[in-house]
């Protein structure tokens, strides 16, 4: 062998020429050191291989710690509930994922009550607790992470300006990887309701100091800024046979929720690409050899409120028919930065019924003879990791099924699979309340049919009101797979955060329990744009040539910017606007509308970035909806992906709103039509970076923005497309038969140090309409290496 060949051999296989040398001296196996190698592709992605699960998540948490350790280290203080402390606590807490409005006080509250209470190390030490390849995983990233610290030298010697030499970078411990997952398990769930379970407090204070705060509202379903898109496309509707995949999750661009793209190799048992939030070892969203996934936010209600009847004279405890039970109050106490720089303290009492932790907002009060409670099947949830690891391994859709039935820890989410045998699968098998519809509806209260939260709210007095189990059910209290959503097909599958029903319209899913989601219940328009471009390109009827998808096609149709509201109205609203060439705006001012109207007229209906009208249908959008009304006709559930289509141009509010938005665009110094690009734009790693898509209704790739009249624009993406993953297997015609080929961008790029080389290289790849080739297999990783470490264990 060439000796440049040679040093290349040993450079990329260090742990072997290791131990080929040590074999030769006669040393015994056991005795050999380990060693993880890590690989930088570009895009600065990260392939790692290791020998063992404990090696896999070394290296994912050392290469994770390199490009985002900023990230995780400040959740990690949210975590340990001393944002406080180190921030202040009046500031906001920064994890927004479930449209969460908080303080750091409230927040500091919330996550030191759920240290106090031990759950996590419970949840540890049940004999049904995580597996062992779990625990080594998050033993290996916890020492990962902290290997790359010390080798900087410490918070100091961080690269990243964002934390370096900050108090509150410290290392971690496995324990607090775990408290991230069992974050991530909550965070829609009771997570999202935290103001309301930290203000919960009786009418009358017991003897525990408190500082609650008046009664919270809580986030609505349009508040959360986590949603996806997810198609999979079996043999039949692929081009040539195979099977692809469409990922495309909705999360914030910045925080703990924030992707990282990784591969992962353990010879002869691990080998998985994708994407993963920080925190979270493995691989969340993406594929191997033989299957690939995604997931969806689903529809289903994954928490449900009780109230409860509450002794008279004692506001602390609560009555059922079997018999008398007490609140449990909990004094929480955390360290609080003062004004001057000392650290004081502050203390709350917390209070939990036997069902879980009492709530309290402005319309569930907790008075002198009714509370409420939440019960939340998540909170004893620790299975998400293993869950994750068994579709890691799958080598079927089949499989992936298997491995949701057999940990059920997937919260909050759909799936959304295809593999190498053509087959698409469809299933909510998530963490879901045991309530049957009989349940619901004798159970339900005056509270719960006035639907003032996005909950069950169910009478807490009878016991048989509880949630069941299922004789296949992995916890007490939630659905066994068999009583859950779940469709397997060769043509497609498809969610955008819907209900299951309309998964495949040819087939519907119903007769599941209504908790799961109402069977007809209507899509949102997004999800009727995706059916629809689906069937479109079916049928050969998109423009695009021939009929079926392989990866340019199903890239192309992703990448579209269409608007599918436009596409309904913007004919029958440009008519109503030459009809009416002005309107008086919110403030009784008369509007001109004729240049409106020549630019709504000129517009091709999508948010692409040279797309001029769009920011002007945007801006008029939000208040015509809001208003209600838009539509002249009503949903059916027998044409549900037809109606409503029409817009309702007998609604004042409809040029009211366009007035408005004349007026406001031009406060805001933005042309009416105004490129959509030059408009809306990412700040990514100190640059701006145009950015496609909106956040109207109808639009698939979905990208929120906030007008800012200083900036003249859209400056900043909240949450939107984040991880974009296409996945083909088995197509002919130059991809290949064997194995996977896969695109995917990640838009905000891998590294959240703007100082980074990988801060915003992908964002302007995604800006211009690209996508990067992953490399998998061992030849296209090698081909693509752009820089190694070899890391000793």
């Amino acid at each position: 062998m060439p000796l440049l060949s040679v040093r290349r051999w040993l450079r990329r296989h260090a742990a072997a020429a290791v131990v080929l040398v040590l074999a030769a001296s006669g040393l015994a196996a056991d005795s050999l050191p380990r060693a993880v190698r890590i690989i930088r592709t570009d895009y600065g992605i990260a392939h790692i291989t290791a020998p063992d699960w404990y090696g896999a998540g070394y290296g994912q948490g050392y290469a994770f710690a390199e490009d985002d350790l900023c990230v995780l280290a400040q959740d990690i203080v949210t975590l340990s509930g001393e944002r406080s402390r180190y921030f202040g606590p009046d500031g906001a807490a920064t994890d927004v994922a479930n449209g969460l409005k908080t303080t750091n006080l409230d927040s500091d509250f919330f996550y030191a009550d759920i240290n106090g209470s031990g759950v996590v190390e419970h949840l540890l030490a049940a004999d049904s607790g995580p597996s062992a390849h779990s625990r080594s995983m998050v033993s290996g990233y916890a020492a990962g992470y902290d290997a790359y610290l010390a080798h900087v030298g410490g918070a100091g010697g961080l690269p990243d300006a964002t934390c370096r030499g900050a108090a509150w970078v410290r290392p971690i411990s496995a324990l607090d990887v775990w408290r991230r997952l069992y974050q991530l398990s909550v965070l829609n769930t009771s997570g999202a309701y935290l103001p309301g379970v930290v203000a919960a407090a009786p009418k009358q204070p017991v003897a525990a100091p408190t500082t609650a705060p008046p009664p919270t509202t809580l986030p609505s379903a349009s508040d959360s800024h986590v949603g996806s898109n997810a198609w999979g496309l079996g043999s039949q509707a692929a081009r040539g046979g195979g099977a692809l995949l469409l990922g495309n999750p909705h999360f914030p661009w910045s925080g703990p929720e924030r992707f990282w793209e990784v591969h992962l190799t353990i010879p002869g048992q691990l080998d998985v690409e994708g994407a993963t939030l920080a925190g979270a070892p493995g691989v969340m969203i993406g594929f191997n050899a033989h299957a690939a996934w995604s997931f969806t936010v689903s529809a289903a209600q994954a928490a449900a409120v009780y109230q409860l009847s509450l002794v008279p004279g004692d506001p602390t405890a609560y009555r059922d028919d079997t018999g008398v039970h007490r609140l449990v109050g909990r004094e929480v106490t955390v360290a609080v930065r003062e004004p001057d720089g000392r650290i004081g303290s502050s203390s709350r009492t917390l209070w939990s019924s036997p069902i879980g932790p009492m709530l309290t907002t402005a319309s569930l009060p907790w008075t002198g003879t009714s509370a409420f409670t939440l019960d939340d099947p998540n909170a004893a949830n620790l299975r998400l990791l293993d869950t994750l690891l068994g579709i890691d391994t799958s080598g079927s859709t089949g499989a992936v099924f298997s491995a949701e039935r057999r940990w059920d820890g997937l919260p909050w989410v759909n799936t959304v699979a295809v593999d190498e045998g053509g087959h698409a699968l469809f299933d909510d098998v998530s963490v879901i309340p045991h309530l049957t519809d009989r349940q619901v509806q004798q159970c339900q209260t005056a509270v719960g049919v006035s639907q003032v939260v996005a909950l069950p709210v169910l009478d807490g007095s009878t016991s048989s009101c509880l949630p069941g189990r299922d004789p296949d059910s992995v916890a007490d209290g939630v659905f066994g797979a068999a009583e859950l959503p779940a469709l397997t097909r060769t043509d497609y599958v498809a969610n955008s955060n819907d209900g299951p029903w309309l998964a495949n319209p040819a087939q519907p899913l119903t007769g599941f329990p209504q908790i799961t989601a109402d069977s007809t219940a209507p899509p949102s328009l997004r999800g009727r744009l995706g059916l629809e471009m689906i069937g479109q390109r079916l049928s050969g009827t998109d423009g695009l040539p021939g009929t079926g998808f392989d990866l340019t096609d199903l890239e192309q149709v992703m990448q579209g910017d269409r608007n599918y509201t436009a596409e309904l109205v913007l004919s029958d609203l440009v008519a109503d606007c030459r009809l009416h060439p002005s309107a008086a705006d919110s403030a009784g001012a008369v509007v001109d509308l004729g240049p409106a109207c020549s630019t709504l007229a000129a517009w091709d209906g999508r948010d692409g970035l040279t797309d001029r009208g769009a920011v002007l249908f945007h801006e008029m959008l939000a208040g015509a909806i809001s208003a209600g009304g838009f539509f002249s006709d009503r949903y059916s559930p027998k044409q549900p992906l037809t109606t409503p289509a029409h817009l309702n141009t007998d609604n004042p509010a409809l040029l009211r709103s366009l007035a408005d938005a004349v007026q406001r665009l031009g406060q805001a110094g933005i042309a009416l039509d105004a490129d959509w690009g030059s408009v809306e734009y990412a700040v990514v790693g100190g640059q701006h970076i145009p950015i496609p898509g909106s956040d109207d209704p109808g639009v698939f790739n979905v990208v929120d923005t906030s007008l800012d009249p200083a900036a003249h624009g859209y400056p900043g993406v909240a949450s939107g497309v984040t991880f974009l993953v296409a996945v083909e297997f088995g197509a002919q015609g130059g991809h290949g038969s064997h194995g996977p080929t896969a695109d995917a961008i990640l838009a905000y790029s891998q590294s959240a140090n703007p100082d980074s080389p990988h801060a915003a290289d992908q964002s302007r790849l995604y800006s211009g309409g690209g996508m990067v080739r992953l490399a998998f297999t061992a030849a296209q990783v090698e081909h693509d290496e752009r820089s190694i470490e070899v890391l000793h264990l």
